[in-house]
């Protein structure tokens, strides 16, 4: 941080964030207080690599790398909201990493976990909406498949036959 003009600053800050990583996940216990320490550092460091577009480029690699982080981190805070059984507040951040990030790898995954959040939630209306994004823009993935299905189900359960038997059929 205070070093951004050396020529070691972009590589310190490499370390820097892998460290963070190391002692949040490979630890045993491990420190998960390490990825509040993680959030906090990345949007300073993308200010100071990544704020205008010749820095960008010039810093390409690490820039990717928080891009990443900001969407990892996300993640990782839905599924501990999951796991405490705030399923309304994890569908929200899956919903959120969703709208957010076109590139974060596995959105199909994400809109499916926000899905099974908002039902498990009591939030029928939102976990078929959510399903039905899912089936619309991933048509070819697994987890676009099972939405199919569990529209099916969620239809079934809110007594509309004839609408569930469509997605059944589907």
């Amino acid at each position: 941080f205070e070093h951004r003009d050396s020529e070691f600053g972009v590589y310190a800050a490499n370390l820097y964030l892998d460290a963070l990583n190391a002692l949040a996940s490979a630890r045993e216990p491990a420190r998960t207080a390490c990825y509040d320490d993680m959030h906090s550092a990345i949007e300073p460091l993308f200010g100071m690599y990544c704020g205008n577009p010749d820095a960008h480029e010039q810093n390409a690699e690490l820039c990717n790398v928080l891009e990443q982080l900001r969407c990892d981190l996300l993640r990782k805070q839905a599924e501990s909201l999951q796991a405490g059984k705030d399923y309304k507040q994890a569908a929200n951040v899956y919903v959120s990493v969703f709208r957010k990030f076109s590139e974060c790898g596995k959105l199909d995954e994400v809109l499916y976990n926000a899905s099974i959040n908002f039902e498990a939630a009591r939030s029928l209306g939102r976990a078929i909406q959510v399903r039905k994004v899912l089936i619309e823009r991933y048509p070819d993935s697994e987890w676009a498949k099972r939405a199919l299905y569990l529209v099916g189900a969620n239809f079934h359960a809110l007594a509309m036959y004839d609408t569930a038997a469509d997605y059944y059929e589907q």
